[in-house]
């Protein structure tokens, strides 16, 4: 009797679900399947430090950004108040009587700019120029204008034939002025005591820097 073999091969069947493999014969209806992962090792030491590597190059620098606004300007120191004008001459000790005397000043800054009026009651008989005295600040050193000052009027002054004009220097370093009578603008002479009278009026002005 001859035996015939009639049995077929048969294909595995693989199916992946995660980290698990399915395995399943041809035919068969469901994969058995297998955890390939599996418990975590115990984490190894820390290997050693690497060499630093070179600095790296320096990058193109950026355009410059544009300039901002300008800001407000700072406050401007101003200071304002009264003095009290001394007329004297340059080798005297002594002041004469007044019927009237004041002034006032306006600091802005280093510039100072003062005004007032004299008007006398008698005169004085000493020697040397006529200075107005007690400036309320020291005249700046050193700089090619000092300060002067104007007198917009006055009467009863006794000048100097051929005078016409009074002016007055601030002298640096100081708060003195020098008074000055004016033959227009060729020449220039003292004032003194001789050349006011017991009821000379002198209104001035002027500024100078401190």
């Amino acid at each position: 009797m001859q035996i015939v073999n009639t049995l077929q091969p048969k294909s595995l069947e693989f199916d992946w679900q995660g980290t698990q493999l399915g395995i399943r014969v041809e035919d068969e209806a469901n994969f058995t399947y297998v955890d390939l992962i599996g418990p975590q090792g115990i984490q190894g030491p820390q290997g050693l430090q690497g060499v630093q590597g070179s600095q790296g190059l320096q990058g193109v620098q950026g355009p410059q950004g544009l300039q901002g606004a300008q800001g407000p300007p700072g406050p401007v120191d101003v200071e304002e108040g009264f003095w009290v004008p001394v007329l004297m001459s340059s080798s005297g000790v002594s002041e004469p009587s007044y019927a009237q005397r004041t002034a006032s000043y306006r600091r802005i800054e280093n510039t100072v700019f003062i005004d007032g009026v004299f008007t006398l009651s008698s005169i004085l008989s000493e020697e040397g120029i006529l200075q107005i005295k007690g400036l309320p600040f020291v005249c700046k050193a050193n700089i090619a204008f000092t300060g002067s000052m104007s007198f917009g009027f006055y009467r009863n002054l006794n000048l100097t034939p051929g005078f016409s004009l009074i002016s007055g220097l601030i002298v640096s370093r100081t708060n003195v002025c020098n008074l000055y009578q004016l033959r227009g603008q060729s020449s220039t002479s003292s004032l003194n005591w001789a050349n006011l009278t017991a009821t000379s009026q002198i209104y001035f002005s002027g500024n100078y820097t401190r």
